[in-house]
């Protein structure tokens, strides 16, 4: 899910070989799609209109259909403390153990 054309086009030029991809420019988009194709793993920009990254991520997560698909985030955010904001507070809970949430986050 990539709302950014230029970002989608340079996913597809190195990926297109080694998996069939399906695009989505929105959150809400992407997730009808999650749903209705249960993909191997799902790339998803943070901030995107309609549903952001964020609201996918749990949205996916917390349904058994798809709880199990790996998700990589993307952003362009690559300040410390954004991504350390993005761990604490929105992906970590996801994570099923609040000691390797802490281990992580001291590291």
């Amino acid at each position: 899910m990539e709302d950014s054309s230029d970002v989608v086009l340079y996913l597809q030029a190195i990926l297109k070989y080694e998996y069939r991809m399906e695009v989505a420019g929105n959150g809400s988009i992407g997730l009808e799609k999650a749903l209705e194709i249960i993909p191997d793993i799902i790339l998803s920009d943070i901030m995107m209109p309609v549903m952001d990254g964020i609201e996918l991520l749990e949205k996916v997560k917390n349904d058994i259909r798809t709880s199990h698909i790996p998700v990589v985030m993307l952003t362009a955010k690559a300040d410390i403390d954004s991504r350390l904001a993005g761990l604490k507070e929105e992906l970590m809970p996801t994570w099923p153990s609040l000691s390797m949430k802490e281990n992580c986050i001291s590291s």
